[in-house]
């Protein structure tokens, strides 16, 4: 039998479809060994602190006289 071929007919309801948003493409995910290792990251630096400040002294505690031991006899 011969291949039958009909006639395209413009479909009526194409004026009615919204247009499809075009959605950016989601990269794949880096995987665990792909990522850079945390040595090679740059270390945070923090501001060098003083070490004693000198906003707050350190308090000297008075010298107290020895007492000498006596031994208690029973």
């Amino acid at each position: 039998m011969p291949e039958m071929k009909f006639p395209e007919i413009p479909n009526p309801f194409e004026h009615h479809l919204p247009e499809v948003p075009k959605f950016p493409e989601i990269p794949e995910p880096t995987l665990s060994h792909e990522l850079p290792y945390l040595h090679d990251l740059p270390k945070p630096t923090l501001p060098e602190l003083p070490h004693e400040f000198s906003a707050f002294p350190k308090p000297t505690l008075p010298k107290f006289p020895a007492i000498p031991c006596k031994p208690t006899s029973p």
